[in-house]
């Protein structure tokens, strides 16, 4: 749901500003310990839980957005704390059941698309690859040498951050915080896109190493 969805239209045209702003107050409730479970309206809305996930991320009032993490937290760990399910599934964890989303660059598309839409962004060159990059976070200290960049990250929300890079001319080893990741690292090779998760303060370092293969 965006600016341009009728709903909104019609608050705003019948409702004083103020009182548009305290609509479904995602947010407030979050951040106040609230237990907030993803749904949909369907069959008026999409059942697609990523759709509904992009519009807590992407919420016109914009005070009230929620970051990724906490949208997919809707969707996981509170879906199964309403149904008394807490303990044994909602998050992966040892002795819980394993049941997440079956190929995580489905889902990893959509987290993709919030990226892209509602983070702090920059640009740097590597070569003669102009990259393009997203953090759910401030960037600052961008520096380039060569094949390497650095830069900083200040995550906007607790307990860690998103950082997507587009225009990728090859997988890059990636390190934070004076440590190489490893699997939690996406990268589609044909998209020369890197996704990778981040603490809430990260010193970022991506390396291109000539003729690394992709993928």
């Amino acid at each position: 749901m965006d600016e341009n969805f009728p709903g909104m239209g019609t608050y705003r045209k019948y409702l004083k500003p103020e009182i548009v702003d305290m609509q479904i107050p995602l947010k407030t409730i979050y951040e106040m310990g609230g237990i907030i479970c993803g749904s949909s309206d369907a069959p008026v809305q999409d059942i697609s839980p990523f759709l509904q996930i992009h519009g807590m991320v992407n919420f016109p009032i914009v005070n009230e957005r929620l970051s990724v993490y906490q949208a997919f937290r809707t969707y996981t760990y509170y879906a199964a704390y309403a149904t008394f399910e807490e303990n044994i599934r909602g998050t992966l964890s040892e002795g819980k059941l394993a049941d997440f989303v079956d190929g995580f660059f489905e889902s990893r598309d959509h987290v993709v698309e919030c990226l892209d839409e509602s983070t702090d962004f920059i640009f740097a060159v590597i070569g003669e690859e102009r990259l393009q990059v997203h953090a759910a976070g401030r960037i600052n200290d961008l520096t380039e040498h060569g094949s390497e960049v650095r830069f900083g990250v200040e995550g906007w929300h607790e307990p860690r951050s998103w950082v997507l890079v587009h225009g990728c001319p090859r997988r890059p080893r990636v390190v934070v915080n004076g440590e190489q990741l490893g699997e939690s690292v996406e990268f589609v090779a044909e998209r020369g896109s890197l996704l990778f998760p981040v603490p809430i303060r990260a010193e970022v370092r991506l390396t291109f190493e000539a003729g690394r293969p992709q993928g």
